[in-house]
């Protein structure tokens, strides 16, 4: 028969991570409770519960002594926290308060499957001195639960510091699978459930033919509740030393994110016969980015990203937090917007650097400022609306440039300076038909007023100081209707699309400065646009129609199909478009084809293509395809990539692209992955650029991964070159990462310290 009385009780265990005031009642059950008035000791034992209504503790037998404030309790000891947290133990002795004493055969499991086990403990308020202790986040082999761990800590003695939430390891020793593998003596690590800790971060390291070794030891610093950084000093034997910090912040009304590095290596140039050759210099990196919220409809962004050289992400390839050094400008881009109900305003700066081999420094521009002015009214009982918007931009650069032609192109005249006021507005009338069409008039006019100072607009004719005006009209009438069907137990939905663009011809202006929209590409994505062009600079002006269908197939569950097909007519000479052809557009005639293609039969197969197709031949000028296939533990991935001579220039035979990536996935067993990714041209000039093999086995609480790289790109400052990556982390210890020495901190910011 259970017995249960309702007397103040110390809950016993309950309360091990430091002393707790229970002003509520300690209800007691057990089949068997004494209460000696004389020796005022309480006995209770058989199946003994105790409980203050937030933990619960259980026990074969529990004494209180209430002369002497002391508490023993013995035989399969259990204490349930509420945060989730168990411990069990075989003995204790403890104070009334539960502040100090001892304990044997302790066992403490964490929510998260994590244990520390200890022979016999002495906790004294909230250290607790575990003596032959071992630790373990790994989970037990059910085939043979005595089987040791994947990874286990064994130590002389380990001490939890409960108040600065710290475990201490004496004689330490690293046992993966029973085997010891690293010695200790002396070991620390956060506490259960501590996220974010300063110190000494697991050492990184790796191997390169162009750097030789890397080794890398990070130290994470936790500022306050929001704030952080990670210092990451880098060793290469052969590039030089670094050091790099990654900086975190964030508050109530923004955050900011940045990575900022230095570095004092040799300037290696393999264009040099010696290494006395090499000159020693000073780089540095900065990408910074983050937004401040002033009010609710105030807010600054900015994005700062800068390089001390163009080929120094090239050369150091693992200091590069993204990819960057692929990219052929960096943009540092500060803004400040305002939203205002139907009012938008934006003030912002640009600073560009320019990363391509050929670039000049001298031409690239800086502007300051640029600003932005946009509104759009609500609409009217019919339906229509007026937007309106005004930019001013003033750039300048180090030097100016006059234009040069050719078949490849055009590069367009650069005044050194340029003041640029741009307006446009624009009124909208939608039109839904009974028959389900949807017609839409825009009536559009924009103006844009140029000063500018030192521009030569060829070798033989300067301008100098002026200005210049350009005035654009157009109208633009769209037309679509969606048509839906039932088909093979499926949905089948067609909708045909045209739009009817209306304007003057020949609006571009020899003498305007072209600052923007050189950088075209006739795509899906803007062919029913009023301006294919980006900017404002060029105007694609004059009459065309546009037109093309979408179409697409949901047979039921998750297979899915979908393609388009468009194209455009000129009625006019394409005065923006200087060799027009090779990029798919022509003078008073049908553009080619643009053409794309989804399909996803099965949730083991999906397809997309991407193409522009010859309007007379149908042959492709530009084409990328991509496909998957296969189940989660088996998978392909290919990607195809032709670009065309035409495309490009007709004076450069060389400069057709055709690429393949290839990429496998294979899971070999329940731990084991292998992946591959190999990237090669085809065709005559066929030549392998690089592949990779990756090997990753990972566990619930340990993850090993290994990659052997090789790439082909040569460069000054860059040859072909070998990289082994190895990678490794222990569940709640850290992670163990090479190659990218600059790339982020674990997910897990939990240091440990040597």
């Amino acid at each position: 028969m259970r017995v249960y009385s309702p007397i103040l009780f110390w809950a016993l265990l309950i309360g091990l991570n430091g002393p707790q005031a229970h002003d509520a009642p300690i209800l007691l059950s057990a089949h068997h409770i004494q209460h000696n008035e004389q020796s005022q000791e309480i006995h209770a034992w058989g199946d003994v519960q105790a409980s203050d209504g937030t933990d619960v503790m259980v026990a074969d037998d529990v004494q209180y002594d209430q002369k002497n404030a002391h508490v023993t309790a013995e035989g399969n000891i259990s204490v349930f926290h509420k945060g989730g947290d168990v411990l069990n133990a075989h003995k204790l002795s403890m104070s009334k308060d539960l502040s100090a004493g001892t304990l044997e055969d302790i066992y403490i499991y964490q929510k998260d499957n994590a244990r520390l086990a200890g022979k016999t403990a002495i906790k004294e308020g909230p250290i607790t001195i575990l003596n032959q202790a071992v630790y373990s986040p790994c989970a037990l082999c059910k085939a043979d639960p005595y089987a040791p761990p994947t990874w286990q800590i064994k130590a002389s003695d380990v001490m939890r510091d409960e108040e600065n939430q710290d475990i201490y390891y004496s004689n330490a020793r690293l046992e993966f699978l029973g085997t010891p593998i690293f010695y200790f003596p002396f070991l620390s690590h956060a506490d259960f459930g501590v996220d974010r800790r300063s110190g000494v971060m697991p050492f990184k390291f790796g191997f390169d033919s162009s750097y030789g070794l890397m080794f890398g030891i990070p130290y994470y610093q936790v500022v306050n509740t929001s704030n952080d950084f990670t210092v990451l000093p880098i060793i290469t034997t052969e590039g030089g030393i670094f050091l790099q910090n990654e900086v975190r912040s964030r508050f109530g009304y923004g955050e900011v994110k940045g990575v900022l590095g230095i570095g004092y290596t040799d300037n290696k140039n393999f264009g040099f016969e010696s290494r006395q050759d090499f000159e020693k210099r000073f780089w540095g990196h900065a990408f910074v980015k983050g937004n401040i919220n002033f009010t609710q409809n105030w807010r600054m962004l900015f994005d700062i990203q800068k390089v001390e050289d163009r080929d120094y992400l090239k050369r150091y390839k693992f200091l590069d937090p993204g990819t960057f050094g692929t990219e052929p400008f960096l943009n540092t881009n500060i803004a400040v917007e305002g939203f205002l109900g139907q009012h938008y305003l934006r003030a912002e700066t640009f600073w560009l650097q320019d990363l391509r081999a050929s670039a000049n420094y001298m031409l690239t521009p800086l502007v300051l400022p640029k600003l932005t002015y946009g509104y759009r009214s609500l609409p009217s009982t019919s339906g229509s609306y007026w937007t309106f918007e005004a930019t001013e931009m003033f750039l300048e650069r180090r030097t100016s440039a006059f234009e040069h032609v050719s078949t490849r192109g055009r590069l367009f005249a650069k005044p050194q300076q340029v003041n640029r006021l741009h307006g446009k507005i624009m009124w909208t009338q939608p039109i839904n038909t009974n028959d389900g069409s949807r017609f839409k008039l825009d009536l559009i006019a924009q103006s844009t007023l140029y000063s500018y100072w030192d521009y030569q607009i060829s070798q033989d004719v300067k301008l100098g100081a002026g200005s210049r005006a350009t005035y654009v009209p157009q109208a633009v009438l769209s037309w679509r209707k969606p048509y839906v069907t039932s088909l093979f137990e499926g949905s089948w939905y067609v909708t045909p699309e045209a739009s009817l663009v209306v304007g003057p011809n020949q609006l571009n202006h020899y003498w305007v400065p072209v600052e923007d929209g050189q950088d075209f590409e006739f795509a899906e994505g803007n062919i029913f646009r009023p301006s294919r062009l980006p900017g404002v600079d060029l105007i694609d002006d004059g009459q065309r129609l546009n037109y093309g269908i979408k179409s697409t197939f949901f047979a039921g569950g998750e297979a899915r199909f979908t393609g388009f097909i468009g194209q455009s007519y000129a009625f006019s000479k394409l005065d923006a478009f200087l060799n027009g052809e090779r990029k798919g557009l022509y003078d008073k005639g049908f553009s080619d084809y643009l053409a794309y293609v989804e399909a996803r039969p099965s949730q083991y197969v999906d397809f997309s293509g991407n193409f522009m197709l010859s309007r007379n031949r149908l042959s492709p000028k530009r084409a990328q395809i991509s496909a998957n296939f296969g189940p989660s533990g088996f998978k392909i991935k290919t990607i195809y990539t032709y670009v065309s001579d035409s495309y490009f220039a007709q004076e450069n035979e060389d400069l057709q692209r055709n690429q393949l990536l290839l990429g496998v996935q294979m899971k070999l067993d329940d731990n084991l992955s292998l992946t591959s990714t190999m990237t090669t041209n085809v065709g005559k000039d066929a030549a392998l650029q690089n592949y990779d093999v990756k090997f990753l086995y990972q566990n619930d609480c340990f993850q090993l991964g290994v990659t052997f790289r090789r790439a082909y790109f040569k460069e000054l400052y860059a040859r072909p070159n070998d990289t082994i990556l190895l990678s490794f982390s222990f569940k709640n210890l850290g992670t163990y990462q090479t190659g990218a020495l600059g790339g982020s901190t674990p997910n897990r910011s939990n240091p440990i310290a040597f």
